[in-house]
């Protein structure tokens, strides 16, 4: 017997297969919708920024087909988040790509509140409430003053916009699957990113660029870029393949992606450079002029030391409940400077190209 599926379900499908969540879209779609009646209320007003309460919100899905009975609810049953917009009026030029409109987005979910609820299909499972989407626009000067802004959105911000809602809700769809699959014990992935952001000082530009890798690496990060990628190239006109990689090249995603798959541990050693506070304080307890590998390799061991107290503090902090696993870390990982940057290279360079994979198989979306 031959399967026969239409073109809208095999897009379904290909979409899950590359980690952009189906459940997702219908809350990136209505989102987005408010959000432009959001601009529409500030156009006479001379506030520039506006609140939605989960009330608003959950009035607002539900006008576009939200129930608690359809599936895309049932799969991603997330309920009354509030919105914050606002708007940050910025020179026309500093606007020069499509990502400048979108000053700040997150999901915030410290208030956000985790229930257990019967649903209509009469399975008892979490439900997440609340929770505040904020977001910040880059709104040019004279787009402002000519109150033109709504339209900027239908015709240039929507897009970038949609794609860090897309972003931010994979973020939580995938934490309410793991919340669902009883999986939310500490990784490997989890504490070297936590332990990354604790070690993520401003001090050494270098070891700030380190640190942010780690964190890009993440599995659950390159899903969300994904998806974000998507949420751009739903709303472009691309018809060709030429059109598709030209429109990667300006993709952050995709620029992360590269960032990571070609990163090189001895080249990265080879060109860290240590801030001249740090060889002159280095040299002046020498009391000589100390050769500067040997002060990179002191101040990198440093860093790398730091990062391990970071890591183990955590390891200790969960291992006091002996019903988790706790991941280890080798001994000779953090043996020297050097090994520590092969180790990340290697994950690095295969979540690069992971992600580089994914990203470029959306092209068969189109």
């Amino acid at each position: 017997m031959k399967l026969i599926i239409t073109r809208r379900q095999s897009n379904l499908l290909i979409k899950e297969a590359m980690g952009v969540p189906k459940p997702i879209e219908f809350w990136v779609d209505s989102l987005s919708s408010l959000i432009k009646d959001g601009l529409l209320m500030l156009v006479s007003s001379d506030d520039t920024s506006v609140f939605f309460d989960g009330s608003d919100v959950q009035e607002k899905v539900s006008s576009l087909g939200w129930s608690p009975s359809s599936e895309k609810f049932i799969k991603f049953p997330l309920a009354e988040p509030k919105v914050n917009l606002k708007l940050v009026v910025v020179p026309d030029e500093e606007i020069k790509i499509g990502d400048d409109y979108v000053n700040n987005a997150s999901f915030d979910t410290v208030d956000m509140d985790i229930r257990e609820a019967t649903f209509d299909d009469g399975v008892t499972r979490p439900l997440l409430v609340g929770g505040t989407i904020n977001l910040e626009l880059s709104i040019p000067q004279s787009h402002y003053d000519n109150v033109t802004f709504v339209e900027l959105f239908d015709d240039e911000i929507k897009p970038y916009v949609e794609a860090v809602l897309f972003h931010e809700l994979t973020h939580v769809y995938e934490f309410y699957n793991r919340l669902l699959n009883s999986s939310l014990d500490p990784s490997f992935e989890n504490l070297s990113s936590t332990s990354s952001m604790m070690n993520k000082m401003g001090l050494v530009d270098d070891w700030d660029e380190l640190m942010f890798l780690v964190y890009l690496h993440l599995s659950f990060e390159l899903n969300a870029r994904v998806s974000e990628v998507y949420g751009l190239i739903r709303n472009k006109n691309i018809k060709t393949k030429d059109e598709f990689v030209n429109f990667l090249k300006t993709s952050r995603a995709f620029s992360y992606a590269k960032r990571l798959r070609n990163f090189k541990a001895d080249k990265y050693y080879d060109d860290f450079e240590v801030p001249k506070e740090n060889i002159d304080r280095i040299r002046e307890y020498d009391g000589k002029e100390t050769p500067i590998e040997e002060i990179k390799e002191i101040i990198l061991q440093q860093l790398v030391d730091n990062w391990v107290v970071s890591y183990k503090q955590l390891v200790d902090d969960f291992s006091d409940d002996e019903s988790i696993s706790v991941p280890k870390l080798s001994s000779k990982v953090t043996s020297s400077p050097l090994n520590f940057l092969k180790f990340w290279e290697k994950r690095f360079n295969s979540a690069g190209e992971d992600s580089i994979r994914k990203i470029s198989k959306l092209y068969s979306l189109l």
